[in-house]
C-alpha cells in the first residue's frame, strides 16, 4: 500500500494500517515513495511489518514479501487457538478465566 493513498496524505495511509492491524495479523508492507525518516517510523510504529520505497528494486521487494510471509506462516503452525484458549507449547494463555498454565501448572 502506499502511504498517500489518491491524494489522502499520510495521515491517511496510517489510518488505513491502524484500521487493519484492529482485525487481522497479516503482513503489511508500506511500498511509497515517501522516503522521509518520519514516514517510516510513524508507520512501523502504528504496525507495519516492512517499508520499502518506490525506488527500491522489485527483487528487493519480492525477497521482504517472501520473508513476511515466511514468518507468518511459521508462526502460525506454532501458535494454536480455540475459543478464547491460546496455546504456543506449554504455555496456555486462557482468556475465559483469565488464568495462565505451563506445563499444566497454574501460574
Amino acid at each position: 500500500m502506499d502511504l498517500e493513498l489518491e491524494g489522502g496524505g499520510l495521515g491517511y495511509g496510517i489510518e488505513i494500517i491502524q484500521l487493519i492491524r484492529r482485525c487481522t495479523v497479516i503482513p503489511v508492507i508500506v511500498i511509497s515513495a515517501q522516503t522521509a525518516e518520519t514516514a517510516k517510523i510513524m508507520s512501523l510504529n502504528v504496525g507495519a511489518d516492512d517499508y520499502v520505497t518506490a525506488y527500491d528494486s522489485p527483487l528487493v521487494l519480492l525477497a521482504r514479501v517472501k520473508a513476511q510471509l515466511r514468518r507468518y506462516i511459521e508462526l502460525n503452525t506454532l501458535f494454536e487457538s480455540f475459543g478464547n484458549i491460546y496455546r504456543i507449547g506449554d504455555l496456555v494463555l486462557d482468556d475465559n478465566i483469565h488464568a495462565v498454565m505451563v506445563g499444566g501448572q497454574k501460574c
